[in-house]
């Protein structure tokens, strides 16, 4: 009985993960904006996306942005958000071209709208950083590039290997436990009869 449930529930976990942007991943279901004011010659962020990758460049200005503070998740960033409840994983490689470090440009995901703090790269951390993430989200999920300050060149982040799995619904989920707990509890009683059986032998 175990065995079965293990197979069954491998069987639906990978039939329900949707892999990279395509389907309801395509970038046409993503909302892509920059927000802030940027000052002088201003190249704002983008987001170039592809079947099996997204790349997102940080905003970058000759005067900088509006309010925005070295070091500090400031106004002004490229956001990109689905409005898709998911358990959601993906590998990243960031690097920043800002000449003070990734400090002035901050790489995060935005769960149910907001930030997630710590933010996915680390502002004390190298150049370049790479990883593998994952994150759970009721109603949406986003990626954000804040580029602090806005000055001194932008953030560069490819994302790949991006997966969206169902978040399980309650109902699924006790009856999963309800499942788990009956097959533990068979178990134990095969055991104990087994124990008894040996004794008296």
């Amino acid at each position: 009985m175990k065995k079965i449930l293990l197979a069954l529930a491998a069987v639906i976990a990978c039939g329900s993960a949707a892999a990279q942007f395509t389907g309801p991943q395509a970038a046409a279901n993503w909302t892509v904006g920059n927000l802030g004011a940027l000052n002088g010659n201003v190249s704002f962020g983008t987001a170039l996306f592809a079947p099996s990758q997204l790349v997102l460049v940080g905003a970058d200005a000759s005067s900088g942005c509006t309010g925005g503070v070295y070091g500090f998740a400031g106004p002004c960033e490229l956001r990109v958000t689905l409005n898709q409840p998911g358990i959601y994983t993906f590998d990243y490689a960031y690097t920043s071209f800002d000449s003070d470090g990734p400090g002035g440009d901050l790489f995060g995901v935005l769960v149910d709208g907001v930030r997630v703090s710590p933010t996915v790269s680390d502002p004390g951390g190298a150049v370049s950083q790479a990883g593998t993430r994952s994150f759970t989200a009721l109603s949406s999920f986003g990626f954000f590039v804040n580029c602090s300050d806005c000055t001194g060149g932008e953030a560069r982040v490819t994302i790949s290997s991006f997966r969206v799995s169902p978040v399980p619904e309650a109902s699924t989920l006790a009856l999963w436990l309800a499942g788990g707990a009956a097959v533990a509890g068979i178990a134990s009683r095969r055991q104990r009869a087994a124990g008894g059986a040996t004794r008296q032998g």
